[in-house]
């Protein structure tokens, strides 16, 4: 019982997800922040399994906590996991000249905040859950749309006219189109009305 207890605990979830104190992470002016040569490893993600058993124990039992990560740490007012403090992101994102435009331009603190400030994080995916696996057709041409999306999102991003914005949105559609979009849709949308029936009158 006194080790489900600590599980419980914020002291549990901090060494379960954080490692161990003075060895991996401490408060540095009342917050908490992993220790110079650990907060570069877990940024750059190269600390080793090795590191994390023997040395750190970061992250390493995280899973076995009782207490979730986005939990409130009582000691600083900061979530339980360091990589979701406001000074961790700031540190990880300092370098990154879109988010920090983004969150600028909005207010943030982090690229987060929109989320964890929501009332509600919770959908039903009864539905979602219940649609068959797509035929290698649909598969390939979501892989596809996946991959150019990912590729060239940022070309809308960062537009600096609207003129320029509308010309790259155009072509953006049209490659969306190309690729077999409407046709992975239309796939989906013979999928869903029939199951979403089904979901709701059950």
């Amino acid at each position: 019982m006194d080790l489900l207890n600590y599980l419980a605990s914020e002291e549990g979830a901090n060494l379960l997800i954080n490692g161990i104190q003075g060895v991996a992470w401490d408060y540095v002016d009342g917050v908490k922040q992993y220790l110079p040569g650990v907060e570069e490893k877990v940024m750059n993600g190269t600390m080793t399994n090795e590191e994390k058993l023997n040395t750190y124990g970061t992250g390493l039992y995280a899973n076995i906590s009782m207490v979730h990560a986005n939990s409130k740490d009582p000691a600083t007012g900061e979530y339980i996991k360091i990589e979701n403090t406001e000074d961790y992101i700031a540190k990880q994102n300092a370098s990154d000249e879109v988010l920090q435009d983004f969150m600028n331009h909005y207010g943030y603190k982090t690229p987060g905040e929109p989320w964890f400030s929501a009332k509600y994080h919770e959908t039903n995916s009864s539905i979602a859950n219940a649609i068959p696996t797509p035929p290698d057709e649909i598969v390939a041409i979501n892989a596809n749309i996946d991959n150019y999306r990912l590729a060239n999102v940022y070309r809308l991003i960062l537009c600096e006219t609207e003129e320029e914005f509308d010309a790259a949105l155009e072509e953006f559609i049209n490659e969306m189109n190309n690729i077999g979009i409407q046709q992975a849709q239309e796939w989906y949308a013979s999928q869903w009305t029939p199951i979403a029936e089904k979901v709701l009158n059950y």
